[in-house]
């Protein structure tokens, strides 16, 4: 069996969720969390959290594997439940999310993944797919808005190991993470954030470090800093939404 996934591993994700949806969350607000895996731990703490802002909020976990289905019903309650990944969806969230899902596969499964998501988003809503690090304490994730544009790449950590921003690399959406080579667009940016970084780290504590850097970047870069709780994060917002890899190996 496949490890559980762990407590706290969406942590970051839903923290920058709270923060930048911090108004505006319709009383009968609809999340999904797709591809839950192992066990349905991050649908469960999702669930938490939105019902402390909405009492009629409701949630759905996801999942193709039978097993892992059988084992979240456990969980489930009233505004919580466990079904099998349809294969067609309308508009019924405000928020969907898939992490740790399309981190491997040909890049077609990455768009269909995306396409589901996007699908199932009531108009307004957004969707979130990316990649964490083991324990979720770095986190790299695309947020799309319900016509499909990717709008944004976000980069973020709780800063609870040392993160310089190339490091990134390593959690990048699957069909970045195996394409930021020197001359792509993300390639550059974490290269000139480095830059930013190593600048100012010396001086400053790792979150000032962090925000500074991304400050002295958004020179150059349509980026933006931001911070909730323990966490710090860098949204590149680019023109025309975050370019799409010529080429996938």
């Amino acid at each position: 069996m496949k490890q559980r996934t762990r407590p706290g591993r969406l942590r970051g994700v839903d923290t920058w969720l709270r923060a930048e949806r911090s108004s505006g969350w319709p009383v009968d607000v609809a999340l999904v969390d797709v591809g839950f895996g192992v066990s349905p731990t991050t649908t469960v703490e999702l669930f938490d959290w939105v019902r402390g802002l909405r009492p009629d909020a409701r949630v759905e976990g996801w999942e193709l594997d039978a097993a892992a289905l059988e084992r979240a019903q456990a969980f489930a309650e009233p505004g919580l439940c466990f079904l099998t990944a349809p294969q067609d969806v309308g508009p019924t969230f405000d928020v969907a999310r898939a992490f740790n899902v399309g981190r491997a596969g040909p890049r077609e499964a990455l768009e269909q993944l995306h396409g589901l998501l996007v699908r199932a988003l009531r108009l307004g809503g957004v969707a979130l797919e990316g990649s964490t690090d083991v324990d979720g304490r770095v986190a790299a994730f695309y947020v799309l808005r319900d016509d499909g544009a990717r709008t944004a790449l976000v980069l973020a950590t709780d800063l609870s190991r040392a993160v310089a921003p190339r490091l990134f690399r390593d959690v990048l959406p699957r069909d970045w993470r195996r394409s930021a080579h020197a001359g792509t667009p993300v390639f550059a940016l974490l290269e000139d954030w480095q830059r930013s970084w190593e600048a100012v780290r010396a001086t400053l504590d790792p979150r000032a470090a962090f925000l500074r850097s991304v400050a002295e970047l958004a020179g150059r870069w349509a980026v933006r800093a931001g911070e909730a709780e323990d966490w710090v994060w860098l949204c590149w917002a680019p023109d025309g939404g975050v370019p799409r890899p010529s080429s996938v190996r």
